[in-house]
Order: structure tokens, then C-alpha cells, then sequence
């Protein structure tokens, strides 16, 4: 597929068992990430973890994510993350593809974390952001996925979206009728290990990028927009980010423009590893305080800001 001189694409792969996207020739990873933070709609701007994001609410919810007040792991639980950590460690040694981690370590972990929770791991390969969502004023062709996501059952959650207006509206920025009509919480974007880390960045900042601008889009109330905390998976190892909106009122048409999406990450606080089995118990902690937060602050929140009033 031939792209113009001076054009940044990102080329869909006809595999998804590998890496989402291949830079064209003419950009880099680098020139992408320059052009999304230079000259996006909104702009999107990547915060080192170990820098200080400048906002309250992101450095609240870290806080928050580091103090383990869980429930500790009962031994059912604990068997099955041993078995778990058994089968990652021997997908490292055998370079497993993408889509063979999703199956046999990724979802099963996130099930253990999410035990009796009203929440689900959505696999979602392939889901492409509704393009109206996607960073625009930006010269390259931009599509974006994700792989998993949680979900909100309609069954457990009905109050909430009645509250949303389910019936008229899309409740997130995925295309697809199924997933897009869900709320949603956290995504995980999955690699290969040879993936730069570059690459996996860029992809979850769009894609939280996307879910901002359609939460902005549907933002009817003068209240708090929360973080959105998501994850990128390579392998064994699981990195965090946290994206927060800048915003700018329109007094004209009386309504919020987002200005600028904050990727801040990796958090090295909340980074964790399944190739053995202390670590992907800690990991499953960790994982269950993003769920406290998603179904609790997270989840309040995001039903306020896009309630029919």
C-alpha cells in the first residue's frame, strides 16, 4: 500500500495475531507521537510516569491504586493464579502471539480479578473507534483498536443506563453496534514482545483519546470528568497509563471543548508481571483496586456527565 510523501499512516495489519499497526516508511513512531502532540485535535501529549502529571484527580487515583485495602486471595483464587503464572511463563519461552495470550493468560487473570464484581472482560479484537472519536487535523491516516475491555452488563447495571440515555444513544466511541453499546471501563491493548513499547503507547493513548472526546461529546453537566486508567500487555509484563482531559469553555455555544488528552505512563507503582507467581498475585491485587475504582468513582461519574437531563 503506497502513501503520500508527506503523509503519517498508520497501515492497518491484515493480522491481527500481530502488532495493530505498521508505521509507513516515510514516519516513524516518534514523528507520529511529535504530530499528535504538535498538531492533533485534540492534542494528545505522552507524561513520562516518574514526571509530575500537573493535575489532582490523576494523582489521586494513583494514590488510590497503591493502597491495597483487598481482600486477600482465598486459595482457590491462588491456585488458579499459580496455574495461571505456570502458563505465562511458558508462553514467554514460546513467543506466543497476541492473540494466544488474550486466550490463555490475559482473560483468565482478568476473570480471577474480577471474581463476583458486576463487571466483564470483553474481548474485542478488531473494534475500531468510530473515526468522528479519532485525534483529526493530524496528516496521516489513524485507525485504532482494542483488545479487551470492561464492560458494564446491561442485566447488572440497568438504573445506570436508563440514566444514559441507552435507547438514543451510543454509550461509548467503539463503531461496532455490540461494543458500542456498552459502557465501558478500562481497555488493554495486547503486543508481541518485539513491539516497541512506543507503538503500544501511541495506540492506547488514541484510543483513550477517542473515549474522552465521546464522553466530551455527550458531556451535558458542569461536573468532573474522572481519569481513565487502561493498560498495554506485552507478554508477561502489564504497564499502566492514566489519561485526564484539558478543557476549554466555549462561552459562545455554551458548551466544553477538550483541548488536550495527558497520557501519563508508564506507572511503575502499578506495573506488574505474571511470569511467576507472587507477582501475578500482586498483579490480580492491583487489578482489583482498578476494579473498585471503575465500579464505584469511575462508573458515577461517567453516568453523570452523559445523563439525559
Amino acid at each position: 500500500m503506497s502513501t503520500a510523501p508527506t503523509s503519517i499512516s498508520y497501515i492497518r495489519s491484515q493480522s491481527h495475531s500481530e502488532s495493530g499497526f505498521i508505521p509507513s516508511e516515510e514516519k516513524t513512531l516518534q514523528d507520529i507521537k511529535k504530530a499528535l502532540g504538535s498538531s492533533a485535535t485534540p492534542l494528545i501529549r505522552f507524561i513520562r510516569g516518574d514526571e509530575d502529571p500537573e493535575s489532582i484527580p490523576a494523582t489521586e487515583l494513583l494514590g488510590l491504586l497503591c493502597v491495597d485495602l483487598s481482600t486477600p486471595l482465598g486459595p482457590s483464587d491462588k491456585e488458579k493464579v499459580a496455574q495461571i503464572s505456570k502458563v505465562s511463563f511458558k508462553g514467554k519461552n514460546e513467543t506466543w502471539s497476541p492473540a494466544r495470550w488474550v486466550d490463555q493468560v490475559i482473560l483468565p487473570l482478568l476473570r480471577v480479578a474480577i471474581g463476583d464484581s458486576p463487571l466483564e472482560a470483553m474481548s474485542c479484537r478488531g473494534e475500531l473507534i468510530n473515526p468522528i472519536y479519532l485525534p483529526c487535523n493530524v496528516p496521516q491516516v489513524l485507525v485504532c483498536s482494542i483488545d479487551i475491555v470492561f464492560e458494564f452488563p446491561r442485566a447488572l447495571w440497568k438504573s445506570q443506563y436508563k440514566a444514559a440515555g441507552a435507547e438514543e444513544n451510543y454509550m461509548s466511541h467503539i463503531s461496532n453496534t455490540y461494543g458500542g453499546g456498552k459502557l465501558l471501563g478500562p481497555g488493554f491493548v495486547v503486543k508481541s514482545v518485539d513491539v516497541d513499547i512506543l507503538e503500544s503507547q501511541i495506540e492506547l493513548g488514541a484510543w483513550m483519546a477517542g473515549y474522552l472526546t465521546w464522553l466530551t461529546s455527550h458531556h451535558n453537566r458542569n461536573i468532573d470528568i474522572t481519569p481513565l486508567i487502561s493498560c498495554t500487555v506485552s507478554g508477561d509484563v502489564w504497564v499502566f497509563h492514566v489519561a485526564f482531559g484539558e478543557y476549554v469553555r466555549d462561552d459562545k455555544n455554551q458548551v466544553e471543548i477538550l483541548a488536550r488528552v495527558n497520557v501519563w505512563g508508564p506507572l511503575p507503582d502499578l506495573t506488574g508481571f505474571t511470569g511467576n507467581t507472587p507477582s501475578a498475585m500482586s498483579l490480580v491485587c492491583t487489578l482489583r483496586r482498578i476494579i473498585d475504582f471503575t465500579k464505584g468513582d469511575f462508573i458515577d461519574k461517567l453516568v453523570n456527565a452523559v445523563a439525559v437531563v
